[in-house]
């Protein structure tokens, strides 16, 4: 009755699925999507064989981060529509999409001393959006891989501009004392960090929610993003992608 009220729509298209949905897409987009096969083995990002990413050099707290899917046009309207098209729903999706590849990229993690922790919003900024796309999307890895969840220890204390546009030394200029543990001694101590969001460009938002989090005696901070651009020498062949 609930699924004939509330039909379960792709969220690419919003195409009403015809069948029991599985990860919240329709054939013909889920064929359009690109996920991550070869990736920068720090930052996570699409590379092309025998080529290096930016992220070669920098000093990053957290200790690596995964991507399932390229940021590209397709990804960039389906995160657009969820944040700001009001479909909160759509995260609910994309956040078992990434419970599902949790195991490939994560493998060997002891998940009784973990915590998965999105990264904060504002809290004025998110009353009025009335959701953190994060907090979603952590919300359903933790419901289907067991992971204790935890949206409390970590707080954004600082509004900031809108990274989009920035450049690397901009972001972290812009995100400089932005977020803050909620007390101390803190929750996460001793605990590996599952750090959560929607994108990765540069890594900057990781890795200032992950030194605030090793301040507070988290044993290890792993992010974890739906997606990630594409940064490296020379522009990715559609080859070195799986689908």
């Amino acid at each position: 009755m609930l699924d004939w009220l509330f039909p379960h729509k792709c969220v690419v298209c919003l195409d009403i699925l015809t069948s029991s949905p599985n990860d919240g897409f329709c054939k013909a987009c889920k064929d359009t999507l690109m996920k991550i096969a070869e990736y920068c083995d720090v930052c996570g990002r699409p590379l092309t064989h025998g080529y290096t990413c930016e992220c070669e050099g920098r000093v990053f707290e957290f200790t690596k981060n995964r991507s399932v899917f390229v940021y590209d046009d397709v990804m960039s309207n389906v995160i657009y529509a969820f944040k700001y098209g009001n479909h909160p729903a759509h995260g609910k999706a994309l956040g078992k999409t990434m419970a599902r590849h949790f195991d490939f990229y994560f493998k060997g993690i002891d998940l009784r001393h973990c915590l998965i922790i999105p990264t904060p919003m504002f809290r004025p900024k998110e009353r009025l959006r009335g959701f953190n796309q994060a907090d979603i999307l952590a919300r359903e890895i933790a419901r289907y891989t067991g992971i204790l969840y935890d949206n409390k220890s970590l707080l954004r204390i600082r509004d900031t501009a809108a990274q989009s546009g920035l450049s690397a030394e901009e972001r972290e200029i812009n995100l400089a004392n932005a977020f803050k543990l909620s007390r101390m001694p803190s929750p996460v101590a001793g605990k590996t960090i599952l750090l959560v969001d929607d994108i990765l460009t540069t890594g900057s938002t990781l890795n200032k929610c992950a030194a605030e989090l090793l301040r507070g005696g988290a044993a290890s901070v792993y992010g974890y993003t739906l997606s990630a651009t594409v940064k490296i020498k020379k522009k990715y062949s559609a080859n070195n992608l799986i689908v």
